[in-house]
């Protein structure tokens, strides 16, 4: 699984689920949704990679997952893509 794809393929499927969120609201030390993009965001730009990257990965697909703006399926799909 290539990680980038990954996360950015997590990325295309949330804004199909959720209203466009303002990239100048994605940050470090939000919560909910706009700390869940960032995080994804890292992860899709390779400023987090490896074990880590997967770890934050795994962290923002469960919590948008448990949060109701995506499905287990939704973030298996991504990842197979990817």
């Amino acid at each position: 699984m290539d990680l980038k794809k990954a996360a950015a393929n997590t990325l295309i499927l949330l804004s199909k689920n959720v209203p466009d969120l303002p990239e100048s609201e994605r940050n470090e030390e939000g919560d909910g949704l706009a700390h869940q993009m960032w995080v994804l965001d890292q992860v899709t730009s390779g400023e987090v990679s490896g074990m880590k990257g997967h770890r934050w990965l795994g962290w923002a697909q469960g919590s948008l997952s448990a949060g109701g703006y995506l499905s287990l399926t939704d973030c298996k799909y991504a990842n197979v893509l990817a």
